[in-house]
């Protein structure tokens, strides 16, 4: 495993010599203070695709996000697309995963969870109606893990969801009901 900053086109050199896989987690739902979705998306997988192409990279797998779009309305969506293109263009084999909320024991889902559950007001968007489809993590590693060792050609992009389909409002109240919290809900529009 290396971790680069992907500026530094040397460093980024040295982390995929000799490498016939890479597995690009860079990315952002929110950019840094002072940066933009188009940095952390599109930026640093442009940086990768060309390093890891010149240096004889044959297989990638990305962890994108389901309506991920390059025409979308939605910047993060928007960015998630034209990252995917990035990849698609390249011609490596492997898979695009369009993963959502992503639950693991110290996953930042399930780190934010807490902490939401800890406070004593939630402010949730349309009071936590939006329905999501978590994934264990550990499926999420499962299905990478195929992507390396079967690197399918043409990539493919797989829309990687869980079984169960819940409101984030559902998600947050057995959360509470694991730690015996009970929060309340400010509904913001």
């Amino acid at each position: 495993v290396s971790v680069v900053d992907y500026r530094q086109p040397e460093a980024l050199r040295g982390a995929v010599a000799g490498a016939d896989v890479a597995v690009h987690l860079a990315g952002a739902l929110l950019p840094r203070r002072g940066g933009t979705l188009v940095q952390a998306n599109v930026e640093t997988t442009r940086a990768l695709v060309e390093v890891a192409a010149d240096s004889g990279v044959q297989t990638c797998v990305y962890l994108s996000f389901p309506g991920a779009d390059p025409t979308s309305s939605n910047e993060y969506l928007r960015t998630k697309g034209m990252a995917e293109a990035v990849i698609q263009q390249a011609g490596f084999a492997g898979a695009i995963f369009r993963v959502p909320m992503i639950l693991g024991p110290d996953s930042p889902a399930a780190v934010q969870l807490r902490r939401m559950a800890s406070a004593p007001l939630q402010p949730l968007v349309h009071g936590g109606a939006v329905r999501i489809q978590p994934i264990a993590q550990a499926d999420v590693l499962a299905a990478i893990a195929w992507a390396i060792a079967v690197a399918p050609r043409p990539l493919r992009v797989l829309n990687l969801v869980g079984p169960e389909t819940l409101t984030y409002a559902e998600l947050l109240r057995m959360v509470c009901a694991r730690f015996e919290t009970q929060p309340r809900v400010l509904r913001i529009p």
